[in-house]
């Protein structure tokens, strides 16, 4: 791999980082802090949209690390999320083409939805293990709904600000040496 390849995966992690860290700090400031965007999963799916698929688990890698960085979440999970969100990443690159801003923003809202229900279930079983001394439980289906009806702000938002912060964040420095030369789409003629 080259030298500027290696530079643009320690900015793109940089980056994750620095608005992980935003995402934290604005979370920390305001009364209602579910509807602050997840800016490190805007990036991650602004960048998974146009790197090869082969590039989207060092993608993970550094979006897991770059999180782990800021966060009180445990590493395991916060890596089974992330990854998780490659995997639907990578599933919808197949089926559709992400590059365009409506299924960009559908892809946001799923994988941030998805991770941060996921995160939030965690929360819940260690919880309950570390205040019952006890090994991890599983939660109940009224304890999932709740999960899933808590990362909704959350995932609006981050979908929201995909729309919005697409063609800045695209731009960043450091992130264009990632991007795949996109090709033309082929289109037949119809004679």
């Amino acid at each position: 791999m080259k030298t500027s390849r290696w530079l643009a995966w320690v900015l793109a992690t940089v980056w994750s980082v620095w608005l992980s860290a935003a995402h934290g700090a604005f979370a920390a400031q305001l009364q209602r802090p579910e509807w602050v965007p997840d800016f490190a999963m805007v990036l991650f799916v602004i960048v998974a949209a146009r790197i090869a698929t082969d590039d989207l688990p060092k993608l993970a890698i550094a979006a897991a690390f770059a999180r782990c960085a800021v966060s009180v979440d445990a590493p395991t999970a916060i890596f089974a999320g992330v990854f998780g969100a490659a995997v639907v990443a990578r599933g919808a690159r197949a089926v559709v083409d992400v590059s365009g801003a409506p299924t960009r923003t559908m892809l946001a809202l799923v994988v941030t939805w998805g991770l941060h229900t996921w995160l939030d279930v965690v929360h819940q079983v260690r919880g309950a293990a570390q205040s019952a001394h006890l090994a991890a439980t599983t939660p109940d289906a009224l304890e999932l709904a709740g999960a899933v009806v808590r990362a909704w702000p959350t995932a609006l938002s981050s979908a929201l600000a995909t729309l919005l912060l697409a063609p800045l964040l695209a731009r960043l420095p450091g992130l264009s040496t990632l991007t795949q030369d996109r090709q033309w789409h082929v289109v037949a003629s119809a004679r």
